[in-house]
């Protein structure tokens, strides 16, 4: 197989791949676990500053506007991740609650555990079949 390019989400979006609600969470789970652990050096990305590697590891890329709410900011991304795509009532209903100002989970970290419900065995699998489906769709505008 040839080596592939990593992917941030935004070109995922723009190529028209649609995440499985598994994908979108096990993207999120990274992303928001950096976050973290990172104790404050990270802010919570938008899809522009969220790269998905070919071996499926998530890399969060310096830059990216920090946030007035990270655990608003991670819903919204979700939110956006799982566009048409269906979803378990309850991951729709922890989005819904986390996208208001104050959202329903105070920290990043309760965000997470909440998040990690929904977490699916083998996520590095999930993520490499994601960045490979995103390295192999073309635009679906130019």
């Amino acid at each position: 197989m040839p080596s592939q390019a990593p992917v941030t989400l935004r070109d995922c979006l723009e190529r028209g791949v649609v995440l499985s609600w598994s994908e979108a969470v096990a993207v999120l789970v990274e992303v928001v676990g950096q976050v973290r652990r990172s104790g404050g050096a990270l802010v919570t990305p938008d899809p522009d500053h969220v790269v998905v590697m070919p071996d499926g590891e998530v890399t969060i890329l310096t830059g990216c506007p920090i946030p007035a709410h990270p655990v608003v900011q991670a819903a919204k991304l979700l939110d956006r991740l799982l566009k048409g795509t269906p979803a378990p009532t309850g991951l729709c209903d922890l989005i819904t609650q986390n996208l208001r100002v104050p959202p329903a989970c105070t920290w990043i970290e309760e965000f997470l555990t909440a998040l990690s419900y929904y977490e699916r065995p083998g996520s590095r699998q999930i993520l490499a079949a994601l960045a490979e489906r995103a390295a192999l769709a073309r635009p679906s505008q130019p």
